[in-house]
């Protein structure tokens, strides 16, 4: 729901002007933190992670300690939305690499 400011702009035609500087303002609102909480748990559907069943004739077992690993913490995305980052930041050959090798470890493998 826009707050008093935005609804005063839009209603002059002005929402437009200094948008980004709005933007900043809405995501540094405590209540943004449940907009990241709600996009990572029904937009990446985070929620449903514990659901999942790998094939495991495709995969290696998913050990405790890789699930946990694969859990973007809420502090994770709450930092690319609110300082506008991009995800291609942290997928990287060199972070894809690293994780691909973290996975080895803990699944017994090196």
């Amino acid at each position: 729901m826009p707050d008093d400011e935005l609804s005063d702009l839009a209603t002059r035609g002005k929402l437009r002007q200094n948008l980004d500087r709005h933007v900043r303002r809405m995501l540094g609102d405590p209540k943004a933190k449940a907009l990241v909480e709600n996009f990572a748990g029904s937009g990446l559907q985070l929620r449903n992670l514990d659901l999942a069943a790998p094939d495991k004739s495709h995969f290696r077992p998913l050990t405790t300690t890789c699930a946990v690993a694969m859990r973007p913490s809420r502090e994770f995305i709450e930092t690319i939305v609110r300082e506008d980052r991009s995800v291609w930041n942290y997928s990287t050959p060199t972070s894809r690499s690293s994780m691909h090798d973290s996975r080895d470890t803990t699944a017994g493998r090196s």
